[in-house]
């Protein structure tokens, strides 16, 4: 594993790979946006990249650079150039378009995000510059709309390159300043060094301050024989710097996790601990949680008569589950898709998204004297739990039980029968404490309570033809649809078409569902009856069985 707890003096790194590292006047900020790499280097070395040396690639990093500077408050400036050299069609598709994004108010606008310099390099030598100015748009980025989020403040600039061909070589520099962080006072990010493509060389140079160093360092996956680390000291600053060399290209797979969280790849935090990350969304949310009258009203009624601990519980999960709405506008001003709003505004206006929903049933729940908190959790791969960064993409509540262990609930879904989805289990996530918790991952429900029962009974009519019958019963109770299944879909008891739609395999059956109606009580049982009616052979018998594992495989999506 590379260390980075290798010291070299400042001269030992000049020069290197044909490398401009800067060692003098680190404490202005420097212009890099004609290049920060050699690049009469990189053009010598690009002309080697062939189709015939890298015969299942479709582009090739020749160079990539990224220095990144960032102040003791966590505030910090990056500088990233890249030079990709395209080797097929849909390399050269790939590449059409150049994106860079931002989010106000991490950073201001367009002016702290910026392609300073774009330009395709022909096998000839002639250079095209790219107009920048002249081919570039900024649009809000609607990706989080279709969850009914709007962001205004999530924008992306988008530049299109014409005259790009195979052979070409891409050249980018791109700008970005950080002036608000999420988490004050620290400063964290990762860095991948393999991709999809053959990396030649890549170089990551962090400038850190003496006052707030790197706390935690770590490689992982790490492609033996490939990255390298220095560390420098430079008066009042240190220099951080990762070298990686020849990394073969990776090869993706279907359904495989995001790739930055399985290629080779760098963490680094100035948090130490992920206590301090717990603390630090604790006081982040504690001020939004102040109760109106109307909420403790809300609260004695849904919570009256039930004696039971679980029942009042349930009450309160259930109003917010299902009577909030998910929806809402991120304008938050300290920290944008972490910060929930104010309680009072949730449960007035019936709608937010989940870290308001979540906020709201930690309100209530405190107010019906349960021990609760806010979690920050992870909905995908676990998180690497060495460094901590305080990067999660949902927010759920954590009840905290007699014994110290954590029941955890996600209000979220509105259709969802359980306090914890399946699609939850076995992720990361950190509970919000005022003395600060550590990362800890959701327990997997156990098999036994989550099975399918499939029984096909089948008789040879007097005409010849086989009809076969397959009943399929499972426990709605731990089942999680999308809510456009339930929903938007007509599910009355013999609606072939509604079962086709979430089923596209079932072409052929008819299909019945008890209940009619799918919309369930919290513990109902549904049965979907599947009749196949075609014509009678060892195929057809073949085809009915095949389909009836084919569903049970299906639905393990939809159910957990």
């Amino acid at each position: 594993m590379a260390s980075i707890g290798t010291r070299a003096k400042c001269a030992a790194l000049l020069g290197l790979l044909g490398l401009a590292v800067v060692c003098a006047a680190l404490g202005e900020e420097p212009d890099y946006s004609k290049g920060m790499l050699d690049r009469a280097s990189v053009l010598t070395a690009a002309k080697d990249v062939t189709c015939a040396k890298y015969p299942d690639a479709k582009e090739a990093i020749v160079a990539e650079l990224e220095r990144v500077r960032y102040a003791a408050d966590g505030t910090y400036v990056q500088w990233h150039e890249q030079y990709i050299k395209v080797l097929t069609e849909e390399g050269r598709r790939d590449h059409l378009v150049i994106t860079s994004s931002f989010t106000i108010p991490y950073q201001r606008g367009p002016e702290d995000c910026r392609i300073t310099l774009l330009e395709v390099v022909k096998p000839d030598g002639r250079t095209e510059t790219v107009d920048v100015a002249a081919q570039s748009r900024i649009a809000i980025d609607a990706s989080s709309m279709a969850m009914n989020i709007y962001n205004p403040n999530d924008k992306h600039i988008q530049v299109n390159v014409a005259g790009l061909d195979a052979g070409d070589v891409l050249h980018a520099i791109y700008y970005d300043r950080i002036v608000q962080t999420r988490m004050k006072d620290t400063w964290g990010d990762w860095m991948t060094f393999e991709y999809a493509a053959p990396i030649l060389r890549k170089v990551v140079e962090i400038t850190a301050p003496r006052s707030r160093p790197l706390a935690r360092t770590v490689v992982k996956s790490e492609v033996p024989g490939t990255l390298k680390s220095t560390v420098t000291e430079l008066g009042d600053e240190i220099l951080y710097r990762w070298e990686a060399t020849n990394v073969p290209q990776m090869f993706p797979e279907p359904d495989m996790p995001e790739d930055h969280t399985v290629v080779q790849r760098v963490l680094v935090s100035t948090v130490s601990d992920w206590q301090t990350v717990s603390r630090w969304y604790w006081a982040l949310s504690q001020p939004h949680y102040v109760v109106t009258a109307e909420i403790k009203a809300k609260v004695m009624e849904l919570t009256q008569g039930r004696t039971a601990r679980l029942d009042r519980l349930d009450a309160l999960f259930r109003f917010v589950s299902q009577q909030i709405r998910y929806m809402g506008i991120t304008v938050e001003a300290e920290s944008p898709g972490y910060e929930p709003h104010n309680v009072r505004d949730t449960f007035e206006a019936r709608a937010g998204v989940c870290r308001d929903k979540a906020a709201l049933l930690v309100a209530m729940l405190r107010e019906a004297g349960f021990e609760a908190y806010p979690v920050l959790i992870q909905v995908g791969p676990k998180k690497d739990p060495e460094v901590p960064l305080p990067y999660f993409n949902h927010a759920i509540v954590a009840v905290r039980e007699q014994n110290g262990s954590d029941l955890l609930m996600d209000p979220t879904a509105e259709t969802t029968s359980q306090l914890l989805p399946g699609y939850l289990r076995g992720k990361s996530y950190l509970a919000a404490t005022p003395d600060g918790d550590t990362l800890k991952t959701s327990p997997i429900e156990p098999a036994a309570q989550n099975l399918m029962r499939i029984a096909t009974h089948a008789k040879l009519n007097g005409d010849g033809r086989l009809e076969a019958e397959t009943e399929f019963r499972f426990p709605l109770a731990h089942a999680t649809l999308p809510d456009d299944a339930w929903r938007h879909r007509p599910h009355q008891a013999g609606s072939g078409a509604a079962w086709e739609a979430l089923l596209p395999w079932a072409h052929g059956f008819a299909a019945t569902a008890v209940p009619a109606r799918l919309q369930p009580p919290p513990r109902a049982l549904i049965r979907a009856t599947l009749v196949f009616r075609r014509s009678a052979s060892n195929w057809a018998l073949a085809r009915a069985a095949a389909s009836a594992v084919r569903w049970a495989s299906t639905t393990s999506r939809y159910e957990t």
